[in-house]
């Protein structure tokens, strides 16, 4: 058996190995594990008119019994009947608005009103598990789709309000998809799917800006607090 010349040998090598780094390059950088690769959504606060995830406007539809339970609610509220505990307004009220990267997660918060908000979205490759509690923000998992960071949100606290003055029932799904589409620019396609309240699923988009330099105090909220600040100890009827 001959044997190839030493040269020739490493010409083989360098050829097989630039042929290996080709396809790899052409396949791109695996976006669901390398940070360093991630579309950088860090770096500001994300402004938007509506900012909020929940499902309103011409395009709402709800199911029959959904809707009087709103106009209910409504009433209540109109009447000085209904008042807002001090519980997160999770998913889909308030998505958050700043990105931090770690390894296998993103951190998405955000201060909206009285509270914090603090998502953890799973960027390392586990499924949803269906026997985890249900939480105000819910179990979000992320990918990857290019350079769209798309989150698939369940298993949201069947309390939280899916919108004003209607509960989630424990139904409530979301898809978020973030795109950037210029410096500073990012695009949301949102879908919120509740077959116990929404006859069809909700979609909008919205355009966020970047904005740097803004800086949201901490925030809380205080059970038997009225907004005055006042206490009142008064036992519920």
């Amino acid at each position: 058996m001959k044997r190839l010349p030493i040269i020739a040998t490493a010409v083989l090598m360098a050829w097989a190995g630039g042929a290996r780094a080709a396809d790899n390059s052409a396949a791109g950088p695996n976006w669901g594990t390398t940070i360093e690769h991630w579309p950088d959504l860090q770096g500001g606060t994300w402004i938007a008119p509506n900012a909020d995830g929940a499902p309103h406007g011409e395009d709402l539809s709800l199911t029959p019994a959904a809707r009087k339970e709103m106009q209910a609610a409504m009433k209540q509220f109109a009447a000085g009947q209904l008042a807002g505990p001090c519980d997160p307004r999770g998913l889909p009220r308030h998505l958050g608005n700043e990105f931090f990267y770690t390894k296998g997660m993103i951190l998405i918060l955000g201060t909206p009103d009285y509270y914090m908000v603090v998502r953890k979205v799973y960027m390392d490759g586990r499924p949803h598990n269906d026997d985890d509690a249900p939480s105000f923000f819910g179990q979000s998992i992320g990918h990857w789709e290019g350079k769209t960071l798309v989150i698939d949100t369940n298993n949201i606290e069947a309390d939280e309000d899916l919108t004003d003055g209607l509960k989630s029932q424990g139904q409530t799904h979301l898809v978020e998809r973030y795109t950037l589409t210029g410096p500073g620019v990012m695009q949301l396609d949102l879908t919120v799917e509740n077959p116990a309240v929404l006859a069809k699923p909700y979609h909008t988009v919205r355009t966020y800006h970047l904005e740097r330099g803004v800086d949201f105090p901490e925030a809380y909220c205080t059970n038997n607090r009225n907004l005055t600040g006042e206490t009142d100890l008064t036992p519920p009827p």
